[in-house]
């Protein structure tokens, strides 16, 4: 998700989260978090991952928007893919600078 104002964080906050340490590792310049599986967690097959994290908008209106990629490493590696849906795409910076949360899934 590049493009945002969220500042360089190796402890970014993942609530609820638990199989990841409950955080992640945020680069700003490439937009990139990197989830790392915690000891003694595994990621569950078959079942949805659910993860929430708070990042700043652009300080400018994106238009177009970015769309979210997802990969993976380790045992089961999944290669990269584009999630369905773009974000962070207002036309215009709301009254007062406050954006809407959104939410992005993918299955």
């Amino acid at each position: 998700l590049t493009g945002t104002q969220t500042p360089d964080n190796t402890a970014l906050p993942v609530p609820q989260s638990p199989v990841f340490g409950n955080q992640g590792a945020w680069t700003q310049a490439t937009g990139t978090l990197v989830l790392t599986v915690a000891t003694s967690q595994s990621v569950p097959t078959g079942a949805d991952t659910t993860v929430s994290v708070t990042l700043f908008n652009p300080a400018k209106a994106v238009g177009g928007g970015v769309t979210p990629k997802i990969s993976a490493t380790g045992a089961n590696p999944i290669a990269e893919a584009n999630f369905n849906t773009a974000v962070l795409k207002a036309t215009t910076v709301p009254t007062g600078g406050a954006f809407s949360t959104k939410t992005v899934g993918q299955s």
